[in-house]
């Protein structure tokens, strides 16, 4: 069988030609390589939603100026108490 890294390492530098060898290898079981591969995929996904969020975000705040200049004050003191359930509620869905 095989002792370990050292033969591992033997073989590359006997049976590789120059030029094709890595200096870093990486040895792994064909379930490790599909859960490294899935946690690329999600982390891509993740990255996507992140970035989907942060520009509803410039969009929504932009609404917000644009809104805030066609009534000539800021909307979010005319909002006030009666409303705060709502976007409270708002944000708990945001959350989900």
């Amino acid at each position: 069988g095989i002792g370990g890294s050292d033969t591992i390492n033997r073989w590359v530098r006997q049976f590789s030609r120059q030029g094709l060898r890595q200096e870093l290898m990486r040895i792994q079981r064909p379930d490790e390589r599909d859960q490294i591969k899935l946690a690329q995929e999600r982390i891509q996904r993740i990255e996507l939603a992140v970035s989907q969020l942060a520009l509803d975000k410039i969009l929504l705040q932009a609404e917000l100026a644009e809104a805030e200049t066609l009534l000539g004050s800021p909307l979010q003191t005319k909002i006030g108490r009666r409303c705060s359930r709502w976007l409270n509620a708002l944000r708990l869905e945001a959350r989900c």
